[in-house]
């Protein structure tokens, strides 16, 4: 694992977990690799952050498997390697979100990952896509971030994602001028609080429009919606992200 690759914030769902506070002992990772010597070196980069390593395997459908088997899920899933987009083990990891939906996902992959590979991941609701040439720091801080709830991209993925023309405003569902001007917020990775703040609106106000907007442009998560401005011209590739974590 070598240099720090950027980042680009994507979503800020929040949870109970304090960034910089250790980490309990009661979070639970799963690793998936065809590398065993690989999966043995985070289980102990991991264990000696206080993870607990449940569940180290090559597979996918081996998560599923014993997730099917009455296993209780694992709170984040770790997983390093290609998944072409119509392979078993893709369809194994719609699976595994499916049958644990708050399990939270990162996805180690190449820099030079396909677009359309991007995509499947992200529909799928994966909430973060780094590549695997990072340092163990990076590794351990993605996690916590991830378990705060927040989802980020590489940013060198974010402009792979983007080489397609953008699509035209007009193929744009009914939104109204708040949700515009909240899913560019959104794709800038700001905060529902900030939001609020600056559209002059409570924070459980803000939540009702973003799960009313996501319904609208047929996304499951922030990351999706994200993307989906992005493509339709709402927001540059260097805006996506922009903001620092509040």
């Amino acid at each position: 694992m070598g240099g720090d690759p950027e980042r680009v914030p994507l979503s800020n769902r929040g949870s109970g977990v304090a960034r910089d506070s250790p980490v309990d002992t009661a979070v639970v990772a799963a690793l998936v690799s065809h590398d065993r010597l690989f999966r043995d070196g985070v289980e102990a980069i991991l264990q000696k952050q206080g993870f607990s390593v449940g569940l180290s395997v090559p597979f996918v459908k081996d998560v599923v498997c014993s997730l099917r088997n009455g296993i209780p899920p694992p709170d984040v899933l770790i997983l390093v390697g290609a998944l072409p987009s119509a392979s078993d083990e893709m369809s194994a990891l719609r699976s595994a979100r499916e049958a644990a939906p708050q399990l939270r996902t990162i996805v180690f992959m190449e820099e030079g990952a396909d677009p359309e590979l991007l995509r499947h991941l992200i529909s799928i609701g994966v909430d973060a896509l780094l590549p695997t040439d990072l340092s163990a720091e990076i590794l351990v801080q993605s996690i916590r971030l991830v378990l705060l709830g927040e989802g980020f991209m590489f940013s060198g993925y974010v402009h792979r994602l983007i080489e397609r023309q953008p699509q035209t405003i007009a193929a744009m569902p009914d939104l109204t001028a708040c949700e515009i001007e909240i899913i560019k917020f959104m794709a800038e990775g700001h905060s529902n609080k900030t939001i609020a703040g600056w559209l002059n609106l409570t924070e459980p106000s803000i939540k009702v429009h973003i799960r009313r907007l996501l319904r609208k442009i047929g996304a499951t998560n922030r990351t999706q919606a994200a993307i989906w401005a992005m493509e339709c011209g709402l927001v540059r590739a260097d805006q996506v992200g922009a903001s620092d974590h509040e």
